[in-house]
């Protein structure tokens, strides 16, 4: 569905990079509630307050991450907010954005610097169930 949605505004940039999950599943479900702010449990307290036209622009949906990451299920270990612009990084001031929390480490660089994909301990042992059926 998800290319479905953005065909229409073609060419889309990417703004930022959320990285250092612990496994697949945790960045899936941080996707999934980031994109469904409203409906999503572990994201609801994040939008509390924000009128719906304030959740669909680029500053609202910064905004909503970075809220996000100040719940305590994504205080657990470190994480990582990369913009990929300085024009993209601006977008935190321009939403009344909250700071990101101290287990975050912010940066801004372009996505050639983007630290590469490594497996991690619980993803190898999905694919080693997965595998295994």
């Amino acid at each position: 569905a998800g290319a479905y949605k953005t065909r229409k505004l073609r060419p889309v940039e990417m703004l930022l990079v959320v990285h250092g999950f612990r496994s697949k599943r945790e960045a899936l479900q941080f996707e999934w509630a980031w994109q469904h702010p409203t409906q999503a449990r572990l994201a609801r307290e994040a939008t509390q307050g924000l009128k719906k036209k304030d959740m669909g622009a680029a500053k609202g949906k910064v905004r909503i991450l970075l809220e996000m990451l100040w719940l305590s299920q994504w205080q657990t270990h470190p994480l990582f907010l990369q913009f990929t612009s300085p024009a993209a990084a601006a977008l935190r001031e321009a939403g009344g954005c909250p700071v990101a929390p101290p287990n975050v480490t912010v940066s801004v660089a372009p996505l050639s610097e983007l630290p590469l994909h490594s497996v991690c301990e619980d993803e190898e042992d999905d694919e080693d169930e997965n595998e295994s059926s």
